[in-house]
């Protein structure tokens, strides 16, 4: 069995903060549960494929892991180091779904990370090539603080319900990604189209009041950008400030959620149902006009070409 983890609180200790050169800073041990593994590449190399040829890339590991009920909770890959023993760890966490984003999830992107697990044992099961093994390990709370399997679960309870808020706004913003994309690629249609500018002054401004709105939904859920640098903050509210408040209080919450995490759940609810709300809307009313007024517009790019003879 992997050696025991603990979900263990960390706090900055007294004194320094901006350490500068040359004043002596120890490393507290890595946290998460600590896995060991061995691999040996040439076990999966084909018949043909030269004996003792080593390779710049190695294969990855996917280590899955599983709770007493034979559930799947997590998935993510390693790369080892070498062949031999190699070192990694598990950050106690089980998957996560994916949020709103301003930004599309990439093809074959990572099982995005969500919360702690609970207290207990958990199997955890690498699968190198067509070799697999596994082994247990025993996930602890911080012994130092006091707290219930029941404060734990609500808890969990509480961020898995704030998650799918979040997942549910996802859907909505994706399609405003989508709208957007689609957006640009009328504005290219129309750049390259032969017609005199003032017979695509009408087009070209459909596409300018479009592309606005869909900006305006995108800050009103996530805020205005700003490229400034260093700390900023958005003046407006947003749908996802709202959305991340109760995660803000839970996170030195030990007894479980109590009424201000409640009440923030609700306004978050109420936030996501207004944005929601307003998209849909946009899809419902602005977006029909806008695809029938490209889908009349004809985009021709070809130019009459004309024969070349020789003087």
């Amino acid at each position: 069995a992997a050696p025991d983890a603990y979900q263990a609180e960390w706090r900055q200790a007294r004194g320094m903060r901006f350490s500068a050169d040359g004043v002596f800073s120890g490393d507290n041990r890595p946290g998460g549960a600590r896995l060991t593994y061995s691999v040996n590449s040439e076990m999966l190399k084909k018949d043909g494929d030269e004996k003792g040829k080593s390779s710049d890339k190695m294969e990855k590991v996917t280590v899955e892991v599983f709770d007493m009920s034979g559930e799947k909770i997590r998935t993510f890959e390693r790369t080892p180091e070498h062949d031999g023993i190699n070192r990694t760890s598990w950050g106690m966490d089980r998957a996560g779904i994916r949020g709103a984003s301003r930004r599309k999830a990439r093809p074959n992107a990572p099982e995005p990370s969500g919360g702690d697990v609970l207290p207990g044992t958990y199997k955890v099961k690498f699968t190198y090539g067509e070799f697999s093994d596994s082994t247990t390990v025993k996930v602890m709370s911080d012994p130092r603080i006091e707290t219930t399997m029941t404060a734990l679960r609500k808890t969990a309870e509480l961020r898995d319900q704030v998650a799918q808020l979040s997942a549910t706004l996802g859907k909505a913003t994706d399609q405003l990604i989508d709208a957007n994309e689609i957006v640009e690629t009328h504005e290219t249609l129309a750049k390259a189209d032969t017609r005199d500018k003032k017979e695509l002054k009408e087009i070209n401004e459909a596409n300018k009041e479009i592309k606005k709105k869909i900006e305006d939904l995108m800050n009103m859920v996530f805020g205005t950008p700003d490229d400034r640098q260093g700390i900023t903050r958005n003046p407006e509210p947003t749908t996802m400030q709202a959305i991340f408040a109760p995660f803000r209080y839970l996170g030195s919450d030990y007894d479980g959620p109590g009424t201000t995490e409640a009440n923030l759940l609700r306004l978050a609810e109420e936030e996501v149902d207004k944005a929601i709300t307003k998209i849909n809307a946009f899809f419902t009313e602005d977006w029909p006009a806008y695809q029938q007024k490209m889908e009349a517009a004809n985009f021709n790019p070809f130019k009459e070409f004309k024969t070349v003879d020789m003087d």
